[in-house]
């Protein structure tokens, strides 16, 4: 699709987006109560951006890949990264901690969508956990900030005011007080972030001095948008030791977790999957392996797993 770019590449409609989590128990939900600074909730975007969002597990990317794609120093990324991990929003290395040939590789992560229990999510109209479609690549924030043409905390208010906004045609209305309330910045910041981002053209303002800030941002949703089906659940086949995916390619051991796939060829072979095939397997497998894993690996499974380990038969 040929689209029209302003001076600084940003094209009239969107062409490829990530989903970024919002609503309640979100990361944008411990920024406005602030449980999470500024810069931690950009982090977690820059992070989220590179990752599977079915699964929340990153793609293996180095810190300085991540200083660049941030517009943040080496230092202040890793330190930004421990406090998520500390406060619950990101697990470091979850899949390959006990991979003895991975640990000198670039870092893997398994990011908190919506932290609360699994009945508390936010649900959209399709019954899928709660999202935003947020334009990336070519005349996105996150390109710009890499390229240095806006700050990332212009890039975070206008990825809160895509949140805010009128997800079909791209319309947002938003106060001073609204803002300052949801991303905890100052009059003065808002203001010069709302003027910045508007000479770049991320946003058109429409509304007139004095009144409600009210544009429309750009890159603007697709112009035509295709209807999601509804979730049906289905169940798993399992035995004692395994539950196996609905296409028999990828079983999760009832013990540890672990995932293993089938081996092409003859015969019942299994293999431990690597992070790069799990990173390219049907996301549908991880929703439904994901809850298992979570229950399997819960220090209270594992409390009682001792527990009836040690009791006399």
């Amino acid at each position: 699709m040929n689209q029209q770019l302003n001076l600084f590449g940003v094209p009239e409609h969107q062409v490829s987006t990530c989903q970024v989590p919002c609503g309640v128990h979100s990361i944008w939900d411990a920024l406005e109560s602030r449980e999470v600074t500024q810069a931690e909730c950009w982090v977690f975007q820059i992070i989220n951006l590179h990752s599977s969002w079915g699964t929340g597990l990153s793609h293996a990317k180095s810190y300085t890949e991540y200083e660049r794609y941030s517009g943040m120093a080496r230092s202040a990324v890793i330190e930004l990264i421990s406090s998520l991990e500390k406060k619950g929003w990101l697990t470091k290395n979850i899949r390959n901690a006990t991979d003895k040939h991975s640990q000198n590789e670039a870092n893997i992560y398994l990011l908190t969508h919506h932290k609360c229990e699994e009945h508390e999510i936010p649900l959209d109209k399709d019954g899928r956990p709660k999202k935003c479609a947020v334009p990336r690549g070519q005349g996105s924030v996150f390109q710009m900030v890499e390229d240095g043409i806006i700050t990332w905390k212009e890039a975070l208010y206008w990825i809160r005011a895509k949140i805010e906004s009128d997800w079909v045609s791209g319309i947002v209305e938003m106060t001073i007080a609204q803002a300052r309330k949801l991303l905890g910045m100052t009059t003065k910041t808002i203001c010069k972030i709302r003027k910045k981002i508007e000479q770049v053209g991320l946003v058109k303002k429409t509304s007139k001095a004095f009144r409600k800030w009210t544009a429309i941002l750009f890159p603007k949703p697709y112009e035509k948008r295709r209807k999601r089906r509804r979730e049906t659940r289905q169940w798993m086949r399992s035995d004692d030791d395994y539950y196996y995916s609905h296409n028999g390619r990828w079983k999760v051991s009832r013990e540890d977790g672990h995932i293993k796939t089938r081996l092409e060829g003859p015969g019942d072979k299994w293999r431990y999957a690597t992070e790069f095939e799990l990173e390219k397997a049907n996301l549908k497998i991880y929703t439904d392996f994901k809850p298992i894993i979570e229950f399997i690996t819960s220090p209270h499974h594992q409390k009682w797993k001792r527990r009836s380990q040690e009791e006399p038969a």
